[in-house]
């Protein structure tokens, strides 16, 4: 099993190339269990439910982590309003912060 990277960055190559080489390739954590646990029956979390500006944000975050002035240009938002919807986000356990004034999703 390997989880990629970027193609470009040297870090990476080593877990790109086990996948080249037929590596099974991990996205989440449902790939690990699915291929170390085969017959266990995962449960799935219910929807969480979010407003129309909590989707907003959490769909500008996508999977890499963005600086809160970033998210706050990308949105158009007040910065008082991006920061209410983050705290609300990570309230309902779907983003977090990251040191530097960065926030990341979740899952």
């Amino acid at each position: 099993m390997a989880i990629p990277g970027r193609v470009f960055d040297d870090a990476h190559k080593g877990a790109n190339s086990l996948i080249k080489q037929g590596a099974l390739l991990v996205e989440d954590i449902n790939d690990i269990l699915a291929c170390c646990f085969p017959h266990m029956e995962l449960q799935r979390k219910s929807a969480i439910d979010m407003d129309g500006d909590e989707d907003y944000i959490y769909t500008l975050l996508g999977p890499e982590r963005l600086h809160v002035d970033e998210l706050i240009g990308k949105s158009g938002f007040e910065a008082r309003k991006v920061m209410a919807v983050l705290t609300r986000l990570e309230m309902k356990d779907m983003v977090r912060p990251v040191p530097g004034g960065f926030y990341l999703r979740k899952g």
